[in-house]
């Protein structure tokens, strides 16, 4: 799988001299955006039995119910925000899976480079492997690979937690000093409902890093909760109301910054009699961000068109 993205390469390079002394005071370089292709997932599995697979290669961490849907499977065209925070992206690792009961118990445990972790420290290079594991109970039965209910199925819950824990080293980029081992700590738990067309998800985000350097904890917690409900009016054609509300507090033991988000939209399935009603799927999105520390508000919108086949 692969996703198209802008790059900033440096084009040119330029000492400056306020005092004419002939002695650089510093130094100024210019940058253009350049598009290019990033690779989001490329994975070899083995599944010698049902309850047990192996997976390696590039892949996101299934530490929440986001990072385990495809792009295809989201609700809104884009994974939650209080998410993306946490950890957006894909790693290099490797993982082993168990599903019991055709979904109704799954359990998961890998280990990655840790390059997809958000939250990191300004100006701090990490380097680490991150340990990663998850469970899923799902006691009346699995749920589809749509964030939905799109087949309109019998009432099912589902209950997850995960935790990332990723002991490593600190490198400081602008002076070099000596560096520091520090231990990452993230949580994650969620619920999830469905029935008769009618879906909600709700996760919730905690994570706390020590270090032997600055003596005080690195702590920030999120959540968000998402609900839709699958409206069929013709045997072709289904609409979706689908709306989300999240939050995010970074940095709560010195500089605390409180962040909410707010989306709303519909999603119109043309084929709604196909397998998967979602193979044919537009979305109109509201996209709204309160930053409440610094009484900052954004607003924007977005239409998507998704094609699967």
């Amino acid at each position: 799988q692969f996703s198209s993205a802008l790059f900033s390469a440096v084009t040119g390079v330029a000492l400056f001299d306020l005092g004419g002394d002939g002695r650089p005071d510093g130094l100024v370089y210019s940058t253009k955006a350049i598009p290019g292709v990033t690779l989001r997932e490329a994975t070899v599995k083995f599944e010698p039995l049902r309850l047990f697979a192996f997976r390696a290669g590039v892949m996101r961490i299934p530490f929440s119910l986001q990072q385990q849907s495809a792009n295809t499977g989201l609700m809104f065209p884009s994974r939650a925000r209080p998410n993306e925070v946490f950890l957006s992206g894909a790693d290099f690792g490797a993982e082993l899976r168990s599903d019991v009961k055709d979904g109704r118990l799954v359990a998961s445990f890998g280990v990655y480079n840790g390059d997809s972790l958000g939250l990191q420290i300004e100006n701090q290079s990490a380097r680490g492997v991150v340990l990663s594991g998850r469970l899923d109970a799902n006691p009346l039965g699995k749920f589809t690979l749509d964030a939905g209910d799109h087949q309109r199925g019998p009432f099912r819950f589902g209950v997850g937690a995960g935790v990332l824990f990723r002991p490593a080293t600190l490198y400081d980029e602008r002076t070099g000093t000596e560096e520091k081992s520090f231990q990452d700590v993230r949580l994650s738990g969620s619920l999830r409902l469905a029935v008769r067309g009618l879906y909600f998800a709700a996760e919730y985000f905690r994570r706390q890093q020590l270090d032997d350097y600055s003596g005080r904890a690195h702590v920030a917690d999120g959540a968000y909760a998402q609900a839709a409900f699958f409206f069929s009016v013709t045997e072709r054609f289904a609409f979706e109301p689908i709306v989300r509300a999240g939050y995010v507090h970074e940095d709560q033991t010195f500089d605390g910054r409180l962040t909410g988000y707010t989306d709303a939209g519909i999603n119109f399935f043309p084929v709604a009699n196909a397998e998967r009603p979602s193979d044919v799927k537009i979305t109109a999105q509201y996209l709204g961000e309160r930053r409440f520390t610094e009484q900052e508000d954004a607003h924007g919108s977005a239409l998507s068109l998704q094609l699967r086949f």
